[in-house]
């Protein structure tokens, strides 16, 4: 698989862009530099999970639009079977 921050900045940016966003004022919404959210897009630094849910909640997005599709055998039913979920009160 491809470098998963750079795959996670380029779709960020790709939201970016269609948004009609400038890095600017995307990274004031993140709390980060402009720096920052460029080395976020190129791939360079890895992105925090803060970042990731700040950005699912500006475009309003699933979290799996950042990530690329798993593209193992598809082999385990369990991993395949899409009513199978985990409880957030046993992570609490």
């Amino acid at each position: 698989m491809e470098n998963i921050n750079f795959i996670v900045g380029q779709n960020i940016r790709d939201l970016r862009h269609g948004n009609g966003m400038s890095t600017q004022t995307l990274a004031k919404m993140l709390g980060v530099s402009q720096q920052q959210l460029s080395r976020y897009e190129r791939g360079i630094n890895k992105i925090d999970v803060c970042i990731v849910f700040k950005v699912i909640s500006i475009f309003h997005i699933s979290y799996d639009c950042l990530f690329p599709e798993n593209e193992s055998d598809n082999s385990d039913p369990v991993m395949n079977d899409s009513s199978v979920y985990l409880d957030p009160v046993v992570f609490q």
